[in-house]
C-alpha cells in the first residue's frame, strides 16, 4: 500500500513540478486531503456500489465550491484517474504523500501577535525562521489582542514562543526552582529567560 500511494504521489508531483504548478496544486490537494478525513465523504468515495461518475462529480463539486473557478484540471484529472483505477481506498495516503513531498522544502509558520505586524516585521520573521529551519517559510499572521505581549510562533506545529507571558512564566519557574534548591544567587538572565 505504501509503495502504491508513493508511486501515484510521485507521478503527480513530477507532473506538477514539470508544469510549474507545485504551489497551487499543493494547496488544492491539501483541501482534497482534508475532505478525505471526513467519514461520510470517505464512505461514499470508497463504496464500490456507488458509480464512478457520481464519485467524479462529488470531487468536482466539493473542490469547485472551495476554489470557485480556479480549480486546476490537473488535480481533477488526477483524482479521476485514482477513481478509474479503483484506488479510492488509497486516496488519503496518496494525497498525504503528495502534500508531504511538496512540503519537504517548505514550512508553514503560524504567528500570533498581540499587535499588527508591519510588512518589514513579517519579512524579518520569515527570514529568521527560514535561516533557522533551512526551509522556505510561508507565514500566516493573526492578531490576538488578548496576548500579553510579544508573539507566539508555531513552525510546522512546533512552538517557538517569544511572548512576554512565556518569559514571565519561565522567570517564575526559575525563581521557584532556585528557592527550592536553596541557591541564593543574584537574579540574572538565564538562557534567554528575559530576552
Amino acid at each position: 500500500m505504501a509503495k502504491l500511494s508513493r508511486r501515484y504521489a510521485t507521478a503527480f508531483y513530477e507532473l506538477a513540478a514539470q508544469r510549474g504548478l507545485l504551489g497551487i496544486l499543493y494547496k488544492q490537494a491539501d483541501i482534497a486531503l482534508l475532505a478525505t478525513r471526513y467519514d461520510s465523504f470517505d464512505k461514499v468515495i470508497t463504496n464500490p456500489s456507488i458509480p464512478k461518475r457520481d464519485k467524479y462529480k462529488l470531487f468536482r463539486d466539493v473542490l469547485t465550491l472551495t476554489f470557485k473557478n480556479k480549480l486546476r484540471e490537473e488535480l481533477i484529472n488526477f483524482l479521476n484517474l485514482i477513481i478509474a483505477k479503483n484506488r479510492e481506498k488509497y486516496l488519503y495516503n496518496i494525497l498525504r504523500d503528495f502534500t508531504r513531498m511538496c512540503r519537504e522544502d517548505e514550512a508553514k509558520a503560524n504567528v500570533i501577535s498581540a499587535t499588527p505586524l508591519s510588512t518589514a516585521q513579517k519579512a524579518h520573521i520569515q527570514k529568521v525562521l527560514s535561516k533557522k529551519t533551512g526551509k522556505k517559510i510561508e507565514l500566516d499572521v493573526k492578531v490576538n489582542t488578548d496576548a500579553l505581549g510579544g508573539i507566539f510562533m508555531y513552525v510546522d506545529e512546533v512552538a517557538v514562543d517569544r511572548s512576554v507571558r512565556n518569559a514571565l512564566d519561565n522567570l517564575t519557574e526559575f525563581v521557584i526552582n532556585r528557592r527550592a534548591g536553596g541557591i541564593e544567587q543574584p537574579l540574572q538572565n538565564q538562557e534567554g529567560l528575559l530576552s
